[in-house]
């Protein structure tokens, strides 16, 4: 394998969809890739770039230490204090089931190649108002870094 980041990617995307609260029955999308505009939800997570890199681990192996950047979206109809707060505590409701499930199965269900860790590494708030089907909206964009180390061949 070149590399380990679509067999993650793929994986972690299946195991956080059968997290609770992370489910589509409980109204959160978790995508692979960046959506296009009108393919937002209301409360989405999605799984982004990452950037790979690779150094010999022995006669043959690689070990790859990829980092993955992901986002957590979640927009809300409305405007003012209210809106702004629902967002934010949001995104950091969905972080916070995503960190759970991430320490209870650092492998992501076995998705992660040994010696496989999945840890996320940092955060970014951003708040913005956003236009939601004609009504004003607002909306938390949360990014986070999901990093772990391969060894592959």
């Amino acid at each position: 394998m070149p590399s380990s980041v679509p067999v993650v990617k793929t994986g972690l995307a299946q195991f956080l969809r059968s997290t609770e609260g992370l489910r589509p029955t409980d109204g959160v999308t978790i995508r692979r890739a960046d959506p296009e505009p009108p393919r937002f939800t209301l409360q989405m997570v999605v799984l982004g770039s990452a950037t790979a890199p690779q150094a010999q681990a022995g006669l043959a192996s690689r070990a790859e230490t990829p980092t993955l950047t992901c986002w957590i979206f979640v927009t809300k109809p409305g405007v003012g204090d209210a809106a702004e707060q629902a967002v934010a505590d949001r995104a950091y409701e969905l972080l916070a089931l995503i960190e759970g499930a991430l320490a209870a199965d650092r492998t992501a269900g076995g998705t992660v190649p040994p010696p496989g860790r999945l840890d996320i590494t940092s955060t970014t708030l951003e708040e913005m108002a956003v236009d939601w089907d004609g009504s004003a909206a607002r909306r938390a964009q949360l990014s986070f870094q999901v990093s772990w180390t391969s060894h592959i061949k």
